[in-house]
């Protein structure tokens, strides 16, 4: 019986578990890397007002939909849940740009309120506005924000030829 099993083809325990470490380890410094930087970013002071409060009322406003969705007693109630869902995303993307295109940021962030806020009647009720009320002043307050902080111009360098 011990010449039907070539040793070659037996993977032993060790090796085994030094493949699964080994996944581990890599994982294990993905995380970390993205987590230095993360707070790199953070201690940095490269992360903005706006960027953080409209990440806040985003994910926020993802969260409430969800509960909304999942606790619906009515297609309509779903339905603005939806819709809520959506506009919160469009939020995190006015969260995420705000670096860099603050006009602009703003503006996403602020329909993104607005239009969270209108989406509450399709439900026929207005009961969701407490539910939504902190998502739609996040998304608002960094909206102002990003409109409030001034925009950076390039200024042209002076030509002394002339």
């Amino acid at each position: 019986m011990n010449d039907l099993v070539n040793p070659s083809s037996v993977v032993s325990f060790t090796d085994t578990a030094h493949a699964q470490r080994s996944h581990w380890f890599r994982f294990r410094q993905i995380i970390l890397t993205t987590a230095t930087f993360i707070l790199d970013d953070i201690d940095g002071k490269s992360m903005k007002k706006p960027f953080i409060i409209g990440l806040a009322g985003a994910v926020l406003g993802v969260a409430t939909a969800c509960f909304v969705i999942l606790t619906a007693t009515s297609s309509d109630m779903t339905l603005s849940g939806v819709q809520v869902a959506l506009f919160s995303s469009l939020g995190l993307g006015g969260a995420a740009i705000s670096k860099k295109e603050t006009g602009f940021a703003g503006l996403m962030l602020l329909s993104s309120a607005v239009w969270i806020t209108l989406s509450v009647p399709v439900a026929g009720t207005f009961n969701l506005l407490y539910f939504y009320t902190p998502a739609i002043l996040l998304l608002g307050i960094a909206a102002v924000l990003c409109f409030k902080e001034p925009e950076k111009i390039p200024f042209p360098e002076n030509d002394e030829a002339e």
